[in-house]
């Protein structure tokens, strides 16, 4: 299944304002290989597209997050995001075949600035949070959540010792899942969230 989508489609069902749309666009993809000003002709957008600039805006609307540091995060992140299943494009075949142990049902995406890095060159340390049960308890007058989770490095030795100072945490289950619903796409094309409904 492949789908396209335009700057109108996607401003209008994301509910982004469409010159903020372009200029993410502008910021989050390569420029588009038929487009520009002059072209006539209006970007098309895959859905990995779409996603990459929706999560990129995310990142800097919701985190507060500068455009070269968002830019960066999206370019650390990107492999792991298509191993994950997040993408459509890449190892498709392999990740379907994989049998991911532990299920886990939603991720988390710890994000904090290195604070070793030089001034203008934002590095960033990553760690993921993947829930594999989370139930309600009550003891006595006291009502509470119980998870189990898994807890590891995104990119092998950045450590998952966070400068809490500067810590975000990016649920990029549900950011994922909304964009989904937004477009109307079937969720079960995306492995990551293959076990969220359960």
């Amino acid at each position: 299944m492949i789908r396209f989508f335009t700057n109108r489609d996607l401003s209008s069902k994301l509910g982004i304002n469409l010159a903020k749309w372009k200029r993410w666009s502008r910021e989050f993809l390569p420029p588009d290989p038929l487009g520009g000003m002059q072209s006539g002709f209006a970007r098309h957008y895959s859905i990995d597209d779409a996603f990459t600039v929706f999560l990129g805006g995310h990142l800097v609307a919701d985190h507060k997050f500068s455009i070269p540091e968002a830019r960066r995060i999206l370019q650390d992140l990107r492999p792991w995001l298509e191993g994950a299943g997040v993408y459509l494009t890449g190892k498709i075949q392999e990740r379907f075949k994989r049998k991911v142990q532990p299920v886990v049902k939603e991720y988390y995406i710890y994000i904090s600035r290195d604070a070793r890095a030089p001034k203008g060159h934002p590095t960033f340390r990553y760690s993921l949070k993947g829930i594999l049960s989370r139930r309600s308890r009550k003891r006595g007058e006291m009502s509470f959540e119980e998870e189990q989770f898994i807890e590891m490095d995104i990119i092998p030795g950045s450590g998952i010792e966070h400068d809490n100072f500067s810590l975000k945490i990016l649920n990029i289950s549900a950011v994922l899942s909304s964009f989904t619903q937004m477009l109307n796409l079937d969720k079960t094309l995306f492995p990551v969230l293959a076990n969220d409904q359960e």
